[in-house]
């Protein structure tokens, strides 16, 4: 897809301040993403494998700063 849909696709959480164009323009490199005519990202295989994994492990990479603090309601002294 092309940049704008993709932030059109991701419109329900991208903040004001993530700054798309930036980060895609990084992403960018053959061994993940590779542009296309028309302004289109294409991921490659390499890149829907490492895609894959970020998705398997975001469960715990999203707990991992709240570990310890479940029913905690204020700092520790």
């Amino acid at each position: 897809m092309a940049l704008h849909e993709l932030q059109e696709a991701m419109a329900s959480y991208i903040r004001p301040k993530d700054d798309l164009d930036s980060e895609a323009a990084e992403s960018v490199r053959p061994e993940w993403l590779r542009p296309a005519p028309g302004g289109a990202l294409w991921i490659t295989e390499e890149g829907e494998l490492a895609r894959l994994g970020l998705k398997s492990n975001a469960p715990a990479l999203l707990a991992a700063p709240h570990a310890g603090t479940a029913g905690r309601t204020t700092s520790p002294r």
